[in-house]
Order: structure tokens, then C-alpha cells, then sequence
């Protein structure tokens, strides 16, 4: 595969596949971590934006 035409074949594949792993991956594991009263007291979990701009 030529890498130059890499993004002409795969269009938006990457940003689909960010998402997936949103949802099935990192979703249910802060999910997890709220269960086990990780969001208790002096600990925060977080949901972070997808795009951070740096400060």
C-alpha cells in the first residue's frame, strides 16, 4: 500500500474507530470506576474532551 493514498482509502475510518473504542472500551471502564467508589472523597474521574487545546 502506497502511504501517500492511505488517507483516500481509509476517509473517516479513524475518527469511526476512536469513537468504537469510546464505546466499548473507555465508556464502560470509567463506568467501572465510578462503581467501585472511585468518585468518591478526594477522587474525580474525569471525561476529558476528545480535542484539548494546550495552555
Amino acid at each position: 500500500m502506497i502511504l501517500s493514498n492511505d488517507n483516500k482509502y481509509r476517509a473517516n475510518m479513524g475518527l469511526s474507530l476512536k469513537l468504537a473504542e469510546y464505546r466499548h472500551v473507555e465508556n464502560p471502564f470509567i463506568v467501572q470506576l465510578k462503581g467501585l467508589g472511585w468518585n468518591s472523597g478526594k477522587n474525580q474521574v474525569l471525561v476529558l474532551q476528545m480535542q484539548q487545546t494546550p495552555e
